[in-house]
């Protein structure tokens, strides 16, 4: 499986890399580079439609995740059928919260002015009472 997996993406990335460096599209219609081209077209559409078609059977019935496991009928099964699964949530949990607030800062981030914001920390600032401000101040006067 897993050499069929990584492999087999390594070969079709090699290949539609020397396609396009070598720009088979751009060659004669009958020629043999131009008809393979095509046929690398034809073969990523099918294999995306197949992929799709997948998808929406692994969705209803939950047996072969991809195209390359239901080629080979390989299943992910339990070692042990009988064997207590307690999995706990909490980590996933604190990271989605974690993930959700920093895309909502980068989000919020364009759309707050720095200068606006510099001179509302100023204006809080500039408008405590001086005892709270700086007692070493005046502790180094005494």
């Amino acid at each position: 499986y897993g050499i069929m997996y990584v492999g087999g993406r390594f070969v079709w990335s090699k290949l539609t890399r020397c396609a396009n460096i070598s720009q088979w599209a751009d060659e004669n219609e009958q020629s043999l580079r131009y008809r393979a081209w095509r046929s690398i077209g034809v073969v990523e559409n099918a294999y995306s439609a197949a992929s799709l078609l997948n998808l929406m059977v692994f969705l209803r019935h939950g047996r072969y995740r991809s195209l390359l496991e239901r080629l080979l009928r390989a299943r992910l099964v339990y070692k042990e059928a009988n064997m207590s699964r307690v999995i706990s949530f909490e980590y996933l949990n604190r990271q989605l919260v974690w993930q959700e607030l920093s895309e909502f800062a980068l989000f919020l981030l364009p759309l707050v002015s720095a200068p606006r914001i510099q001179a509302l920390v100023s204006q809080m600032f500039s408008s405590l009472p001086s005892s709270t401000r700086g007692t070493s101040s005046t502790a180094s006067t005494s």
